[in-house]
């Protein structure tokens, strides 16, 4: 009733001549904003009347959760926690003293970098601000509007194995988990690129026993090339082929081969619920790992408070827990990049501007910190990185 009630209060101020802008200041600092963030919010909201934006309080959740604390914890705390790519474009971002090349030949990213993409200041916009949006199905998404969003990719205009289009499969996935099916489209294509990956080529397991062979301790090592456990790992890796990882779900760990045999061992082990159905656990089909994958996205992440893309990069919500009730804070997020949430969401905003969808009822859950500094934190690379330019 409340969100109701804010949500009729936000159109009758929208619609007010003079004052309006005013009188929505005033509501959204009600509602918990800060006015720095009202002041944005405002004017989406004036453009956007259906658009519903609520504050996530970190401080309220848990006092110890202070904008000082949470960049500690997702900077000095891991190294590892918050990277950006090693491409020379993103130098500006670099951690300046640690040149260690971490996952996938990623850098480690500075204390001023995360804070840049940490604040959510920076991205009240009509674009950026998608990777607050609430990742539940909206039941606004259609087929055709998740088929703009795979334009380009190895999964446009295609079919899985089991006769059904990669758009309409999405939608099926979104309906039965609860999840957003422009999100899971979006997620896909931000992980296999437009070309796809080993991970969904069907032969990853071929592809790890190169990586494997050509290990300077293998190449080398002729008394571990005639043992046993030798020819047990080779068996290991050859029995990965007709697997598929398309979330990149376990593909992280330190150097290539580690990464692409963590993401495979998780394809094998599959989904254990669906054994009985499947005949088997693994994801050894396509559509099994799109559904697998996207099932354990809704458990993990969608249905343990982090249901925005910007969540599933900082994960700063008190509530995430464990199974068995311990806290996921931190260290369970989904993705290290640093802008893998700003870049994600710009996907979601071509599509659905595309299809005239901005000004459908989308609902922004956008964190507050407690002793924020009083002006945004600045970008390092002041605008100019090509992959991060601000939204004007």
């Amino acid at each position: 009733m409340k969100i109701i009630l804010s949500f009729l209060l936000t159109i009758i101020f929208s619609a007010l001549p003079g004052h309006a802008k005013e009188a929505a200041v005033r509501m959204l600092v009600k509602r918990g904003f800060p006015p720095d963030y009202a002041e944005k919010l405002a004017v989406l909201q004036k453009r956007y009347p259906k658009w519903h934006f609520e504050p996530l309080l970190t401080g309220k959740l848990n006092s110890k959760y202070t904008w000082n604390y949470i960049l500690h914890m997702e900077t000095d705390d891991s190294p590892a926690r918050s990277l950006v790519s090693g491409n020379p474009a993103f130098s500006a971002y670099f951690h300046p003293s640690d040149t260690k090349e971490y996952d996938s030949k990623c850098r480690r990213a500075s204390r001023q970098a995360a804070a840049y993409f940490l604040d959510p200041r920076n991205f009240l916009n009509e674009r950026d601000i998608f990777q607050f949006r609430d990742l539940r199905d909206p039941g606004i998404i259609k087929e055709h509007h998740v088929a703009s969003a795979l334009k380009d990719t190895f999964m446009a205009n295609n079919k899985l194995e089991n006769g059904i289009y990669y758009s309409r499969y999405f939608c099926i996935l979104g309906k039965k988990l609860n999840i957003d099916p422009l999100f899971l489209a979006s997620r896909v294509r931000q992980e296999q690129g437009l070309a796809g990956t080993p991970l969904i080529s069907g032969e990853c397991g071929s592809f790890l026993e190169e990586l494997f062979m050509d290990e300077p301790q293998v190449k080398f090592n002729i008394f571990f090339v005639l043992s046993a456990e030798f020819r047990k790992k080779r068996s290991e890796l050859r029995r990965m082929n007709g697997l598929y990882n398309f979330f990149n779900i376990k593909a992280s760990g330190n150097g290539k081969f580690t990464i692409y045999l963590n993401a495979m061992r998780e394809a094998a082990a599959g989904t254990p619920e669906m054994a009985a159905q499947w005949g088997s656990p693994r994801w050894d089909k396509k559509w099994k790992a799109l559904y697998g994958g996207a099932l354990k996205i809704s458990s993990r992440y969608i249905a343990n408070y982090q249901n925005t893309l910007y969540l599933q990069k900082w994960n700063v919500d008190f509530r995430s827990r464990t199974p068995d009730g311990k806290s996921r804070n931190f260290w369970g997020q989904y993705m290290q990049h640093i802008g893998a949430a700003f870049s994600e969401s710009r996907n979601v905003y071509q599509a659905l501007k595309k299809h005239q969808r901005l000004k459908a009822p989308h609902r922004f859950l956008i964190p507050v910190y407690p002793g924020m500094p009083e002006n945004p934190a600045p970008d390092p690379a002041n605008g100019k990185c090509p992959y991060y330019r601000k939204f004007e």
